[in-house]
C-alpha cells in the first residue's frame, strides 16, 4: 500500500518548491518510507510505500521515455500479460513497469486487461494527458460514484 499525490496545472506553470513540499509532506507518515517524486512542466507527483519491520519498501514510480506512472498494488495475471506484451519488457519487471508497458502498447482501455488490486496515475506527455485509474473491483467495493471508464 502506498501514499500518492500530486498537482497537475493545465496551463503548464511550474510548480513552486513550495507546493511540492506541500505534497512530499503529505505523503510523507511515520510508517512510510522516504517518498520519491517526479517532475515535469505543470506536473509533481508523489508516492511513498508504507514500511513493515523486515520487509522492503516498495515505491512502484515507473518512467518510459515519454510517460510517467505511480502505481500501488499488485497485478495478478502476470503471465497472461507477458505473453501478450512479448519482447516490451523483461521477466522480472515490477508490476508498475507491466502497467506502464500494457499502458504503452493498448493506451487508457488496455488497462482494463489487468487484474488484480491496484491504482494507478500515468502522466502521458505525448498526449498531454493525466490519467487515473484503478481496478474494477475498487470501484464496486463501494467508490463506484468516484470511479471513471477508462478513456
Amino acid at each position: 500500500m502506498s501514499y500518492q499525490a500530486g498537482v497537475y496545472y493545465f496551463d503548464g506553470r511550474l510548480i513552486t518548491p513550495t507546493e511540492a513540499r506541500t505534497i512530499l509532506e503529505s505523503v510523507s507518515c511515520e510508517d512510510y518510507g522516504p517518498p520519491v517524486s517526479s517532475q515535469e512542466p505543470g506536473l509533481f507527483l508523489a508516492q511513498a510505500g508504507v514500511f513493515r519491520p523486515g520487509i522492503a519498501v516498495v515505491t512502484q514510480m515507473g518512467r518510459s521515455q515519454t510517460r510517467l506512472m505511480t502505481f500501488d498494488g499488485r497485478i495478478d495475471n502476470r503471465e497472461d500479460l507477458a505473453l501478450r506484451l512479448g519482447d516490451r519488457l523483461p521477466s522480472n519487471a515490477s508490476d508498475s513497469a507491466l502497467a506502464l508497458a500494457a499502458y504503452e502498447a493498448w493506451g487508457g482501455e488496455g488497462l482494463a486487461n489487468l487484474v488484480g488490486d491496484w491504482s494507478l496515475a500515468v502522466w502521458d506527455a505525448p498526449m498531454h494527458r493525466l490519467l487515473l485509474a484503478s481496478d474494477y473491483a475498487s470501484c464496486i467495493a463501494g467508490a463506484l460514484d468516484r470511479c471513471l471508464p477508462v478513456r
